[in-house]
């Protein structure tokens, strides 16, 4: 059994360190061989080479949508890692006129209009269902009563990182 294992190591080991080796004499370049992404837009780069290994659309404007989602959470734990439990949130009910007047297939956690939630629950809320309330009761608390102060936040945090 300790030969059979051993070999079988050596075999998986072989193909795992030749395949960057097998991969390196393939005519064309990454997007002739690289799988159809559904995404409308990627971007893949080296970081050790920082060089773009695949690329699509990527000049593209597109929405940040769920990036936002995960600032946001970044933000939140930043400032209020040690209150999770103790600060508590009702939604601000023009938070839901600006979800749904964006779209009508809004990602949510049914918060209420009105509800009370702690920090820990819109947290989960943001990153497990993806919420887009959780989000936005966040971002106005964090942005003082403003979203437009939260963005400004979020753009200063992007451009520390």
């Amino acid at each position: 059994m300790k030969k059979f294992c051993a070999v079988l190591c050596t075999f998986v080991l072989v193909i795992v360190l030749g395949l960057p080796v097998a991969a390196e004499g393939i005519n064309g370049s990454a997007a002739d061989i690289a799988p159809d992404i559904l995404a409308p837009a990627a971007y893949v780069v080296n970081l050790d080479t920082n060089i773009v290994v695949y690329e699509k659309n990527s000049e593209t404007p597109l929405q940040a949508a769920s990036l936002t989602k995960l600032m946001t959470t970044l933000l939140l734990l930043e400032n209020y890692q040690d209150q999770l439990d103790t600060i508590s949130l009702t939604a601000p009910s023009y938070i839901y006129d600006l979800i749904w007047e964006k779209t009508t297939n809004a990602s949510t956690a049914d918060i209420r209009k009105g509800e009370t939630q702690t920090l820990r629950n819109l947290l989960y809320a943001m990153m497990l269902p993806s919420a887009n309330e959780a989000a936005y009761i966040v971002a106005d608390y964090m942005g003082g009563g403003s979203i437009d102060n939260f963005v400004a936040m979020m753009n200063e945090e992007a451009a520390r990182i």
